[in-house]
């Protein structure tokens, strides 16, 4: 499942939902959603993008996730520091390497994730939140594609990151498990999510397929339908 703070900000197409094609995206005006303007609306300068409502760290992540995904890799710390309009200093003092950054995209994925299923988790839409956000943004994937192929080469660094996602994944699957009743469902609905992730990337399901899975998964989902 992928960032939880992408989605928010985009405008779907109702037609298109109806229709099982990946919704239309339309550019929205500014707001004050807890994903912040750089997802809202498209400023005429560079330093409008990076500015606005954010600490230093904040900033330089999020030049980071949108560099990374346009140009399909992790940048380098000389074009963060460009892009974000920061010092060298201001950016090694939060990322001393680019390591350091990976594992800070790598965990802020974890973090939306997780912010997203204690939403769910409110209004009793858990499982339906897992497989939802498990089918991948063409972002999502280019980003998450992007942060894999960086961790490969970073040895025990990596294995640290792999050991919080697989926490984070067992925490996940706990919430699934309280929500539908049944552990052996929740870990049926989890690994589902996982397929439909991996699926994003080679051949990406329509949003009315997803739909016709959570109805097929999840207990009591035909019956809550209109």
């Amino acid at each position: 499942p992928g960032l939880a703070c992408h989605r928010p900000a985009q405008h779907e197409n109702s037609n298109a939902r109806r229709s099982g094609s990946r919704p239309r995206t339309t550019t929205a005006t500014p707001t004050s959603s807890p994903c912040g303007p750089l997802h809202a609306y498209r400023p005429t300068s560079r330093s409008q993008w990076y500015g606005v409502g954010m600490d230093l760290r904040d900033r330089i992540l999020t030049v980071a996730r949108r560099e990374t995904i346009e140009r399909g890799s992790i940048p380098s710390l000389n074009v963060v520091v460009e892009l974000a309009e920061v010092s060298k200093g201001g950016l090694i003092h939060h990322f001393p390497t680019r390591g350091a950054l990976v594992a800070a995209l790598a965990d802020s994925a974890i973090t939306e994730l997780d912010d997203a299923m204690r939403r769910a988790a409110a209004n009793r839409t858990v499982a339906r939140t897992w497989l939802t956000l498990a089918a991948l943004s063409p972002d999502e994937v280019a980003l998450f594609r992007a942060i894999a192929l960086a961790l490969a080469g970073m040895g025990a660094a990596a294995s640290a990151i792999a050991r919080r996602n697989s926490a984070a994944t067992a925490r996940w699957e706990a919430m699934i498990a309280q929500e539908v009743g049944d552990a052996m469902q929740a870990r049926i609905i989890r690994l589902v999510g996982d397929g439909l992730s991996v699926n994003s990337i080679i051949d990406p399901m329509s949003l009315n397929d997803v739909d016709e899975l959570i109805v097929a998964l999840i207990p009591g989902e035909q019956e809550s339908r209109p």
